[in-house]
């Protein structure tokens, strides 16, 4: 290295004016340093082989880093689809440049090379990549290029396993069937993604056919986006159903009898933001689907409740109904949900500000409900949905009857009412129906009325009180001293001496020039923290876990949060 250096010191000054001998002296030196630059490079490429930890590694699993390196996600919706995962020729291409080990462990890799792509910018024969990946099963995207998907197909039948057939601008579902691309592979597959947009071509939602022929035995995860079609396949092995956008009218009963057909499923999602058809006039011909292995399932369409109510479901399971009205809500206790969920379970709830519904126009989601198991993977997200005009007294009055006599709703040990719900959910009726409520979290908003709080939770004078085992209270957002002067009024009657009401933990989170005011409040309480700044948390001296915050969330919140349906 030092060699080469002083070499290009020793480079001579570029002169606009040589002689024909000067200029072959400096091609001459071009070279020298050319040779000398090319043995540099190369004892380098020893040097860091020897000296890097990943090269001692045994080719195998070396190998399994390059796959985890090459494989992309393929994101073909926003960002809470599934993603189809499928290894990069061009990533597995640039691993066989870093240097001779590198490229003899990269070649020798069949999982690097078995993800094969139909259209696009990539025209390298396909060939070549069934011959690097040998016998490894395949993984094909396909965005065009009916014909060689065609050849791909008659040839490699049984090796293409996972499926991407994407068809958003090329057309190309124009020249060619894809139900006839999937019939030659569909007793081997495992995974079909489809994203048709503009398949099959007429008159919706008339279009209910089998998609595979019922040839399909061994299919594990069905996915299709802007669905326009209902398969009318039986999966008996299927575990991952998911219809997104559903186009046209949705039919129900149609849905229904799909998740007839798949008696193994373990996560379903149905997402349409299109008005339903008419539902049955009478339940006596509608069939309970039993989904045994059911772990979750997300109805993101109207009349969510009445699908829901056809489904038998395990006692562990994550659902999430979105659009729910104020009607469905009051109806819940009524739901076989109810006592087919483990309710000794369910101690978290959380009653949040929603977002605007995309399906009924004119109304918003008025408030989310969340409650779950900080444990394991159990709950229940509703999404309500109501008119604009609804009154505080209309809201509360559903939510009573939600919770009222409910089983699920029994063993609530953690509620957080955040914004507006506030105004409603604190109120008698409701926090009656939570006998077992240790922990109370609030974030105040504009419209929640401190004061009839402070008569909701103070003990009466003859010894009763509401929610008696309450122990801890945290209260967000304070901002003036009324509200100050309504929590000291509930810590204060519930501190009586001869009463078992006194509050062990109390948090406040206000501004600073109100801190006084909460530090006045602490002969009433065995504890008491007082924060400057907002959060929605809980303090970490309280949570059972510092690492895991306690606010009533999903378990598994990353499947039921997105962007199109976040609070």
């Amino acid at each position: 290295m030092r060699d080469a250096l002083h070499r290009v010191r020793e480079l001579p000054a570029l002169k606009y004016q040589r002689s024909d001998s000067a200029n072959g002296g400096f091609i001459d030196k071009l070279k020298e340093l050319s040779e000398a630059s090319a043995a540099t490079k190369a004892a380098v490429g020893v040097l860091l082989n020897s000296a890097t930890q990943i090269n001692s590694l045994p080719p195998e699993l070396l190998g399994y880093i390059f796959f985890a390196y090459a494989t992309d996600e393929v994101r073909h919706g926003p960002a809470y689809f599934r993603p189809f995962k499928i290894p990069s020729a061009r990533a597995s291409i640039l691993l066989t440049e870093v240097c001779k080990h590198w490229r003899d462990v990269a070649l020798s890799t069949p999982s690097l090379w078995s993800g094969i792509v139909c259209g696009g910018k990539d025209r390298t024969p396909y060939n070549r990549y069934i011959r690097l990946s040998r016998s490894n099963p395949l993984r094909v995207k396909v965005n065009g290029d009916a014909e060689t998907t065609a050849e791909l197909f008659r040839d490699q039948p049984s090796r293409i396993r996972h499926l991407l057939m994407l068809d958003i601008n090329e057309n190309w579902t124009r020249r060619r069937e894809p139900r006839d691309l999937l019939a030659v592979v569909a007793p081997d597959l495992l995974s079909c993604t489809l994203e048709l947009r503009y398949w099959p071509r007429g008159a919706i939602p008339e279009h209910s056919f089998p998609l595979f022929n019922d040839q399909a035995p061994d299919l594990r995860e069905l996915v299709i986006h802007n669905a326009r079609i209902v398969p009318l396949d039986s999966f008996p092995n299927l575990t991952h159903l998911m219809l997104y956008d559903i186009q046209g009218t949705p039919s129900l009963p149609h849905l229904l009898q799909l998740l007839h057909r798949c008696p193994k499923l373990q996560e379903v999602c149905l997402r349409s933001v299109r008005e339903i058809a008419q539902l049955p006039a009478t339940s006596e011909q509608q069939q309970i689907v039993t989904l045994p292995h059911l772990r979750r399932i997300s109805l993101l369409i109207q009349s969510s409740c009445w699908l829901l109510s056809y489904i038998e479901i395990p006692s562990m399971c994550l659902v999430r109904l979105d659009n729910v009205t104020l009607n469905e809500l009051s109806k819940l206790p009524q739901l076989p949900i109810c006592h087919q969920l483990s309710a000794d379970r369910l101690t978290r709830l959380g009653v949040f500000s929603g977002s605007a519904s995309p399906i009924i126009q004119g109304r918003t989601t008025e408030f989310n409900i969340e409650l779950s198991d900080p444990d394991t993977k159990c709950g229940l997200f509703l999404s309500i949905a109501a008119p604009l005009s609804t009154s505080r007294t209309a809201l509360g009055a559903a939510a009573t009857d939600a919770f009222t006599g409910n089983p699920l709703f029994g063993n609530v040990a953690v509620l957080w009412a955040v914004r507006h719900p506030t105004s409603f959910v604190l109120s008698l009726p409701v926090l009656r129906a939570l006998p077992s409520l240790t922990m109370l979290g609030i974030l105040f908003h504009e419209r929640t009325r401190i004061a009839d709080l402070a008569v909701t939770l103070s003990a009466k004078e003859d010894g009763s009180v509401i929610c008696p085992q309450l122990s801890a209270l945290c209260v967000e957002n304070c901002k003036d001293t009324e509200q100050f002067e309504s929590i000291r009024q509930i810590v204060q009657s519930r501190a009586q001496p001869g009463r078992s009401l006194r509050l062990r933990r109390l948090a406040i989170g206000c501004a600073e020039p109100l801190r006084a005011h909460a530090l006045a409040l602490q002969e009433h309480v065995d504890g008491l923290i007082v924060r400057t700044r907002l959060d929605l948390l809980p303090p970490e001296e309280w949570r059972e876990d510092p690492e895991c915050p306690d606010k009533g969330n999903w378990p598994d919140w990353d499947y039921f949060q997105n962007k199109d349906y976040a609070r």
